[in-house]
């Protein structure tokens, strides 16, 4: 695939201006309609490039209506808020004691070695946490 986008012809992209702090505020978008095996539905792919990365990112959706440069912006919002959770997570490891808990693995202790959840938007596949024995 990444053969393929890299053989498309500059008129393949369109280069869009997107309102959003940082560099990277005119990326370029190329899309089109495709099918998934085993999904009935046309979905959307969105690749983007110009964002300061390797390789384009690919957005898959089925919002056909929406334009390509406003799901990206929402897309690049997300991304931001989950690379500051991700440094901030990776700062308090799973065996981390904070005040108040000298010995105590925190996440263990509030019951999510027990947790076991059906999420609606994985098609009901349940949600289950791992942790390395005491």
């Amino acid at each position: 695939m990444l053969e393929a986008l890299a053989a498309l012809p500059d008129s393949g992209w369109t280069t869009h201006s997107v309102k959003r702090s940082g560099r990277y505020r005119r990326p370029q978008i190329h899309e089109e309609i495709v099918s998934l095996k085993g999904i009935d539905a046309p979905l959307r792919q969105i690749v983007v490039r110009n964002i300061g990365r390797d390789e384009p990112t690919l957005l898959i959706t089925n919002d056909l209506t929406t334009p390509a440069k406003d799901l990206f912006a929402r897309y690049a919002e997300r991304m931001i808020i989950e690379n500051e959770l991700d440094a901030d997570i990776s700062g308090l490891h799973l065996t981390r004691c904070p005040p108040g808990f000298p010995s105590t693995p925190v996440l263990i202790d509030a019951g999510f070695p027990e947790l076991d959840v059906a999420v609606p938007w994985w098609g009901g596949r349940r949600l289950r946490f791992g942790f390395p024995p005491r």
